[in-house]
């Protein structure tokens, strides 16, 4: 039977792991609030630099190395063959900063590349940071906040990941084994739409330690779109007949006392050689992304099931009911007598529409980023996640969905409308999935307005219960460390 004071140090324990644990989600939930906004920021960014009229074409590239070191043997052994391969490290632009990465976009816009080798730090997510992360509360903070720092190479490769995809190319993205880069749900699309391959560079480069020539293991991890790719090199691991090299301590290359973990980061030539050999064999024309053909997959099945049945009749698009603010579905919230009334509906609604109408130009439409304003849609739209707001005077028709908007990422919209004569202000009672409706039936004609406000959300994460109460802010720029 405990004492009182046994009572006090366990119920003290259990508040401080109570607390440790609601900092970590805490921290969790601020990671992908600013993973998303660089996400979109760097989106944006592309579109940008995409629209100029100053960028000129350049022969197509076979192989284009992102962060990758300034003497790289990947680029050197395409080049080597005879296709055209070219770097992007960080000599030819920091990554971190706008100005690198418009450098970074301009040069792929320019060249296309086929295949897009991506390889981003992998320190703060390694094996080795991941087993000291769980030493102390203080060595967590650390990492922690390296993984915060370098959230931006993430962001940057599921922005590069979605562009080679939509071109029909292929991307790669390396990483040393046991990394739980590829293992974050932030990067669930990419693990989604490609396979991991593994293997070991005592199997594949028969890499080894210059000086006693031993082998090192060292396992690696690339996510590809490639089928061939996965075939050539998956399952590739040590067959343990010979001797390792433990990847500790130092070594010597070239006159030079390197450690031996960065030097195990560069690819030899062997290993450099094999890669390029089935680089340059992969033909984008014959094989497109794993995303591309499971869509063609599911598309053929469909057809197929359809042409042994009659068609059957497709719905006539009809334009959505307006209804009050004051019918939708209000938020619950905990009853307290310390805690101010929320606004109605229709308070809220008027409120928004006020702030809009005051910086929305007489013509044209506008993109709303206002964090005030984002977050009192985020309020009344609160069983989605708001991502993107477009607004419009004048209208007659549906507002379409941004050019640089990627279906999955919101593919869902709804209007609140000002009425032209009356000046009323209503709401579509429902939510369209837009991104099965063809450009014509996007820009169809609805309701004459005064005012249209656009919103295009997504479906909350079910993990993330806190996430219907999220609060869209400016987008945050990156951060110029690494």
């Amino acid at each position: 039977m405990r004492g009182p004071m046994e009572h006090l140090c366990l119920a003290g324990d259990i508040d401080q792991d109570f607390e440790s644990i609601n900092l970590h989600s805490n921290q969790m939930n601020h990671r992908q609030k600013k993973f998303q906004s660089l996400v979109n920021q760097f989106t944006k960014e592309m579109h940008e630099v995409s629209t100029k009229p100053n960028i000129r074409s350049e022969p197509m590239v076979q192989v284009m190395e992102v962060l990758c070191g300034p003497q790289s043997e990947l680029t050197k052994q395409v080049n080597n063959m005879g296709y055209r391969a070219v770097r992007f490290g960080y000599q030819e632009g920091d990554v971190a900063t706008k100005e690198g990465r418009e450098l970074l976009f301009a040069k792929i816009h320019a060249c296309n590349p086929k295949h897009l080798w991506y390889s981003p730090t992998c320190g703060p997510w390694c094996a080795w940071s991941h087993l000291n992360e769980s030493k102390s509360e203080a060595s967590f903070q650390r990492i922690q906040g390296l993984r915060d720092e370098n959230l931006y190479q993430l962001a940057l490769g599921l922005v590069l990941y979605r562009h080679q995809v939509r071109r029909g190319c292929h991307m790669h993205w390396e990483q040393p084994a046991k990394s739980i880069m590829l293992r974050t749900p932030l990067l669930k699309e990419v693990i989604q739409g490609t396979q991991v391959t593994e293997f070991d560079m005592c199997r594949v480069g028969l890499m080894r330690d210059p000086v006693n020539q031993l082998l090192y293991k060292k396992g690696m991890e690339i996510a590809t779109t490639s089928q061939q790719f996965y075939s050539q090199f998956h399952g590739r691991t040590c067959n343990h007949q010979h001797e390792h090299q433990q990847l500790a301590g130092e070594t010597i290359f070239k006159g030079i006392r390197i450690r031996r973990t960065e030097f195990s980061e560069r690819y030899n030539r062997k290993f450099a050689r094999a890669l390029a050999k089935v680089l340059t064999r992969i033909s984008c024309a014959k094989e497109v992304p794993f995303a591309f053909a499971n869509a063609f997959a599911v598309d053929t099945k469909r057809r197929s099931s359809a042409s042994s049945a009659p068609p059957p009749k497709r719905a006539k698009l009809r334009n959505s009911e307006l209804i009050e603010p004051a019918e939708m579905p209000a938020k619950r919230r905990r009853t307290s007598g310390k805690t101010p009334e929320a606004p109605s509906m229709n308070s809220l609604c008027d409120r928004i529409c006020s702030q809009i109408s005051q910086v929305v130009p007489r013509v044209g439409r506008k993109e709303i980023d206002q964090p005030q304003i984002l977050t009192d849609l985020q309020e009344l739209f609160h069983e989605k996640q708001i991502v993107r707001v477009i607004a419009c005077k004048g209208t007659e028709r549906t507002i379409m969905p941004p050019k640089d908007l990627v279906p999955d990422e919101a593919p869902f919209r709804r209007a609140i409308i000002v009425q032209r004569v009356s000046k009323r202000v209503l709401v579509e009672d429902q939510w369209e999935e837009w991104k099965y409706l063809s450009n014509r039936q996007l820009w169809r004609r609805s309701h004459p307005c005064f005012l249209n406000i656009t919103v295009f959300a997504r479906n909350p994460e079910a993990h993330d219960p806190s996430v219907a109460s999220v609060r869209i802010q400016a987008s945050e720029p990156a951060t110029a460390e690494q």
